[in-house]
């Protein structure tokens, strides 16, 4: 009786507290102490469950809002970057608390193949041409592994926590879809206003179309295969409304890239799901290439006669994704990449530091390559390109350790999709590595990996997949 009655008047002497002092802050027009209870709890709940603050991460992601400047030149997504912030400080604080780490997880070929990739671009770092804007970059790449690599990879551990990583990010993302889509459909869902629709959630429709794209195979997954996931049937028909959904904001998104690389990982999932052997991959690719080669005076000749722009109608909208005429979008694509291999030259093992390359690449620009959408300033954006702008950025060794990255997260994919005897795993496999297909045959055309909307996706499916392998598929070890 006594100790609850000491608890109430600690309770009444703050709440007393956190009145005075905001009678006090409102008085002088400062409204931050409001928030106070807000960031207690976040707080609290960082602290006990860390699981679900960053499943709430992940969930409030898709609804962030974007400013550009709060002060000194900083750019910030709220609340997720304060929160990713808070994530990372307590991944830290518990790292050293505990004087600790899961050696399954640091010893993994994904986790090493990561190493090499962070310990690279610590170097260029310091070779850097701009040293503080790449130190920048670091610390943000740094912040999205450990929070959404090692912690989610240790979160995992707990297989249905895979599946609800799905579900935080899809249910409040399909609000933006139906928001997005109600904002275009004011305009007739013209094209060239669907740039800006998905705005203030996300900046531009590129962006918006990356978790469309990322989710699309886990919801054809669900619909399959989700009786292996222990979905009920009226659980699946839902998910056909939510594919629906998601397909249209797909098609309205009128983002070409982003609907190559879904057929692209069709394509793969066709593959995968007959099981052909090596030789009929490397000979697929050999008589294509071959027919390329003997075709490629008829090819480039088609190419440059495409005067086909990117329109309202989808057939017209598909056939200007290869023209190089005279289509703005894409010739300013070509011109960025140009420009990367120009600065790749000049600079070919270590380039230019990460994240320098939209302030670098300006002088590399040719003006019979400018376009109308170009910059003499080259303050516009960057490569187009998660391949060319590691290579100005980090040199040819650089974008090796990245290729590596990729290859090893995709060996360690398919070899759960061919082994693991578990009906779970290889759903949720092939769920998160279809995903990522989608994101990097979308990054032939775009990079948005240093954007945080994107970026717990990459990390997140990355962290699955070795997760799966680590925890999950102890059979398949003995292979």
């Amino acid at each position: 009786m006594q100790l609850l009655l000491n608890h109430q008047r600690w309770f009444w002497l703050l709440t007393f507290l956190y009145i005075s002092v905001n009678v006090f802050l409102l008085a002088n027009n400062i409204y931050y102490g409001l928030f106070a209870p807000v960031v207690f709890a976040v707080i609290l709940v960082g602290i006990y469950r860390f699981d679900w603050l960053i499943m709430l991460t992940a969930m409030l992601t898709p609804l962030s809002f974007r400013f550009n400047d709060i002060g000194y030149g900083v750019g910030l997504d709220m609340p997720s970057d304060l929160l990713i912030l808070f994530l990372g400080g307590i991944v830290i604080f518990k790292f050293f608390a505990d004087g600790q780490a899961d050696l399954k997880i640091i010893k993994h070929p994904i986790t090493l193949a990561i190493f090499i990739n962070l310990g690279w671009i610590l170097f260029t770092s310091i070779t850097s041409s701009m040293p503080l804007v790449s130190i920048k970059y670091l610390l943000s790449r740094f912040l999205y592994v450990i929070v959404f690599y090692f912690a989610l990879t240790h979160i995992f551990k707990n297989l249905d926590k895979i599946k609800l990583y799905f579900w935080v990010y899809i249910l409040p993302f399909a609000g933006v879809i139906i928001y997005t889509l109600i904002q275009h459909s004011e305009y007739n869902f013209d094209q060239r206003a669907s740039y800006a629709m998905s705005q203030p959630f996300y900046i531009n429709h590129g962006i918006y179309s990356i978790p469309i794209a990322f989710f699309v195979p886990f919801l054809i997954a669900v619909l399959a295969n989700g009786h292996k996931l222990n979905y009920s049937l009226l659980f699946r028909t839902i998910c056909i409304a939510l594919l629906g959904l998601f397909l249209v904001g797909l098609i309205y998104s009128y983002t070409r890239a982003a609907w190559v690389s879904l057929l692209a990982a069709l394509g793969l999932a066709f593959i995968l799901y007959f099981r052909f052997k090596w030789y009929i991959y490397a000979g697929g690719i050999l008589i294509v290439l071959v027919m390329a080669y003997s075709m490629r005076e008829r090819l480039q000749l088609m190419l440059h006669k495409n005067k086909q722009v990117s329109a309202d109608n989808l057939e017209q909208h598909v056939k200007s994704i290869y023209n190089i005429s005279n289509d703005d979008s894409n010739l300013e694509r070509i011109n960025r990449w140009r420009s990367a291999l120009r600065m790749t030259a000049e600079r070919p093992w270590v380039g230019f530091g990460a994240g320098t390359y939209k302030f670098q690449y300006a002088p590399f620009q040719r003006a019979k390559e400018l376009t109308k959408i170009s910059t003499n300033f080259g303050t516009v954006g960057n490569a187009h390109s998660e391949y060319f702008q590691p290579l100005a950025e980090l040199g040819v060794i650089g974008l090796l350790s990245f290729l590596y990255l990729l290859f090893v997260v995709g060996r360690t994919a398919v070899k759960l999709h061919y082994k693991s005897p578990d009906p779970k795993v290889r759903v949720l496999n092939m769920a998160a590595l279809l995903g990522l297909t989608t994101y990097f045959v979308h990054g032939l055309l775009n990079n948005y990996s240093d954007q945080d909307k994107a970026a717990i996706l990459i990390w997140g499916f990355i962290a699955m997949i070795a997760a799966l392998d680590i925890y999950h598929d102890k059979k398949t070890k003995l292979v």
